[in-house]
C-alpha cells in the first residue's frame, strides 16, 4: 500500500473508532440520564401530585386495600392516567406488593392485582429503600424506580412505581446515534478529500516528482534538475530533493572524470602508436 493510502486508512480506523466510542457514551449516558435523572424527577412529581390531590396520611384497611386520607386509591386511575399523559411514563400504585392503579395494560387490561418481583420486594418494602434498576413487567422490559409508602407510623404499607420502557428508551437513544452517525459519515467524507487532496499535493506529487528524476538517472540521463519549489522546501520531500540533485552533481563529476581519463588514455595510445611506427 501506498504512503497515501496507509495515511488515509489510519486517518479512517481511528475516526470510525472515534465514532464507536462517541456512540457508546452517548447511550450509556442517556440510559444514567434516563434512569437517574428523570425517573426520579418523574417520581417526585407523582408524589406531589398524590398530596396535592388527595390529603391525609396512607393506610392500608383490614382487606388489605390502601387508603390515602379517605380516599381508596385502588382502581383509582384518574392520577396515573394524568401522570403518563404528562410525562409520558408509566405509573403504579402498590398495596404492600399488589398492583391496585396503573398505567400499564396487557391484552387492553389494566395489570392491577398482578405482584412486584422479588428484588423489588426485598429492597423496598423489606428494607424500605428505593429502588433503581430494569424490571420486567407484562412481558415488557422497563427502567423503573420504586419509592416505599410510608403510613402514620412509618411502617411500609406499599410502592410507588415510575417507569419507561427500555424498547421506548432505545428507540429514542438509536435516533440520535443515528443522526450522530449521519454527521460522522459527513465529517468523515469531508476530511478524507481533504486529506487525499492534501497528500495528493504535499507528498504524493512531489515523491512522483523525485522518482521520475531518479528514473533519469537510471537511465544515464544527469542533465535535468529538480525545480526550486521541491529543492526549498524545508522538510523531508526538501532534504530529498537537495539530496537528489548533489547526487546528481557527484555523478556529472565522476563521469567528467571518467571522460578526461579517457581522453587522456587515448591521447597515450595514439603517442604510443606513434613510436612504434
Amino acid at each position: 500500500m501506498k504512503i497515501k493510502g496507509r495515511i488515509l486508512a489510519i486517518f479512517i480506523i481511528n475516526l470510525v473508532s472515534f465514532c464507536l466510542l462517541v456512540n457508546g457514551l452517548v447511550y450509556y449516558q442517556f440510559n444514567q440520564f434516563v434512569t437517574e435523572k428523570t425517573l426520579s424527577s418523574n417520581m417526585k412529581l407523582f408524589e406531589m401530585m398524590l398530596d396535592s390531590q388527595y390529603a391525609g396520611a396512607y393506610r392500608l384497611d383490614e382487606q388489605g386495600q390502601l387508603y390515602k386520607g379517605e380516599t381508596l386509591l385502588n382502581e383509582q386511575y384518574t392520577l396515573v392516567d394524568k401522570l403518563k399523559g404528562i410525562a409520558l411514563v408509566e405509573c403504579t400504585i402498590f398495596a404492600k406488593d399488589t398492583r391496585v392503579s396503573t398505567s400499564i395494560y396487557k391484552e387492553n387490561k389494566r395489570v392491577t392485582g398482578t405482584k412486584a418481583t422479588g428484588e423489588v420486594v426485598e429492597t423496598v418494602l423489606t428494607d424500605g429503600q428505593a429502588f433503581i434498576g430494569d424490571v420486567e413487567i407484562a412481558g415488557s422490559d422497563y427502567k423503573a424506580i420504586y419509592h416505599p409508602v410510608l403510613d402514620e407510623a412509618g411502617q411500609v404499607v406499599g410502592m410507588l412505581f415510575v417507569g419507561v420502557k427500555v424498547a421506548t428508551i432505545n428507540s429514542q437513544v438509536m435516533g440520535i446515534l443515528w443522526a450522530i452517525m449521519g454527521l460522522s459519515m459527513l465529517m468523515l467524507v469531508i476530511v478524507v478529500a481533504e486529506i487525499y487532496s492534501m497528500t495528493t499535493r504535499i507528498i504524493s506529487k512531489p515523491l512522483g516528482r523525485v522518482c521520475d528524476e531518479l528514473e533519469k538517472v537510471a537511465q544515464g540521463d544527469l542533465t535535468s534538475q529538480l525545480e526550486h519549489k521541491l529543492v526549498s522546501r524545508k522538510d523531508e520531500v526538501g532534504d530529498l530533493s537537495r539530496s537528489l540533485n548533489r547526487t546528481k552533481e557527484s555523478l556529472k563529476q565522476v563521469v567528467q572524470g571518467l571522460k578526461g581519463n579517457v581522453h587522456s588514455l587515448n591521447q597515450e595510445a595514439d603517442n604510443l602508436s606513434g613510436v612504434s611506427e
